[in-house]
């Protein structure tokens, strides 16, 4: 995924939620914004302090399925989802908050389930999720509930 489309699939996610991915939307988002940007500072902080966020937590899982650009997406919906800023969304998943040491540990468990193809296990939906049409609103939700239990010590 280029950097540039990339980003404007997490504005999409503040803008809209989980969707699935499509160039359609992505063209919509640029001819939206395209004069007027209104929200351009505060959508400019949620992605800065995402991106400060998986700086710290990332170092330590750079070298895993954690750093795919499905999961990212994913994380950062999980992320919104944790601030209160994820639209739409339906999950019902209490936000404990714990240690970056916590989120990392938990970060790995789902990292090794997909990294083993683990489809019979404990994390098979996550695992499924991110073996096919990992671009599509189901499979990201799947991921983005999964991604929230692990940063909230839910997992």
């Amino acid at each position: 995924m280029h950097d540039s489309e990339f980003i404007a699939e997490l504005v999409i996610a503040i803008d809209k939620g989980i969707t699935s991915k499509s160039q359609p939307a992505i063209e919509s988002l640029y001819k939206k914004y395209n004069e007027v940007f209104e929200e351009s500072r505060n959508y400019e902080r949620i992605l800065m302090e995402f991106f400060d966020f998986i700086n710290s937590i990332l170092i330590h899982l750079r070298e895993t399925t954690i750093v795919k650009s499905y999961v990212i997406h994913s994380l950062f919906c999980a992320f919104l989802y944790i601030r209160d800023e994820l639209k739409d969304s339906n999950f019902n998943i209490t936000n404990h908050h714990i240690s970056d040491d916590e989120i990392v540990r938990n970060l790995s468990i789902l990292a090794d389930a997909h990294e083993l193809h683990d489809e019979d296990g404990r994390y098979r939906d996550y695992v499924s999720s991110c073996s096919a049409r990992t671009t599509n609103a189901p499979q990201r939700t799947i991921r983005t509930e999964y991604l929230i239990r692990a940063l909230t010590g839910n997992l």
